[in-house]
């Protein structure tokens, strides 16, 4: 992307300079053939000189084709590299669309597991409130604070526009949160059956779980920082 915004800027550079260049070099054709022209009425004017009039006549005009062709060839390979840097633009632009739609698809996409996530979550701990009003409202403050984290990242996602790489390390942070939302659930179900007491040691794990996780996210930022 950000190749694609200095490709851009530098496109319309390209043509201006390209436009100044092709007319310099039909000034410059144009002002070879207006000298040879003087000089060849100058030699046709001088006494004694039109016996060699023909002669310079096939001679000049041999340079002005020489210097005809050389701007044809020049303006070809002009137009040659306008044509290429157009084609280039073009294809910048459709690869930076497709990697922007992307981009937005998958930013969709997380927010509406992170949705799902945070009601299945939710209902969870309401369960849990009936045996461990303390624990389970300690886990719902860190889970509120890390689903927060995961929202100023994807608002980092839009902002930046950061590269393929990074929404990889973005999608698989979003999987290790639904994993340990699962994980999470199956514990407190499997402690409910047993006893209250469990109850404790679940949050204490879920909270060492969620600081690992918050750990992680301060790697995910200082490689996206890296990446910019």
């Amino acid at each position: 992307p950000a190749r694609t915004e200095v490709l851009a800027a530098w496109l319309p550079r390209l043509l201006e300079a390209a436009q100044r260049l092709w007319e310099e070099l039909r000034a410059a054709a144009e002002e070879r053939q207006a000298a040879l022209q003087r000089r060849l009425s100058e030699a046709e004017a001088r006494p004694g000189a039109r016996d060699g009039t023909e002669e310079e006549r096939a001679r000049q005009g041999d340079s002005l084709d020489a210097a005809r062709k050389q701007w044809l060839l020049e303006r070809a390979d002009l137009e040659r590299q306008l044509e290429e840097a157009r084609r280039g633009a073009e294809e910048a632009g459709l690869r930076h669309g497709r990697e922007r739609a992307q981009l937005v698809d998958a930013e969709r996409l997380l927010r509406e597991q992170m949705k799902v996530l945070q009601e299945r979550l939710q209902s969870s701990l309401a369960e849990a409130r009936r045996g461990s009003d303390a624990g389970a409202g300690a886990a719902a403050g860190e889970l509120q604070s890390l689903r927060d984290a995961v929202l100023a990242m994807m608002s980092e996602v839009r902002s930046t526009d950061l590269e393929k790489r990074q929404l990889e390390m973005k999608a698989e942070h979003e999987r290790q949160l639904i994993g340990l939302e699962r994980r999470f659930q199956r514990q407190l179900m499997e402690a409910r059956r047993r006893n209250e007491g469990l109850i404790e040691s679940l949050r204490q794990t879920y909270e060492d779980e969620v600081d690992g996780l918050k750990a992680q996210r301060a790697e995910l930022l200082a490689r996206g920082k890296d990446l910019e």
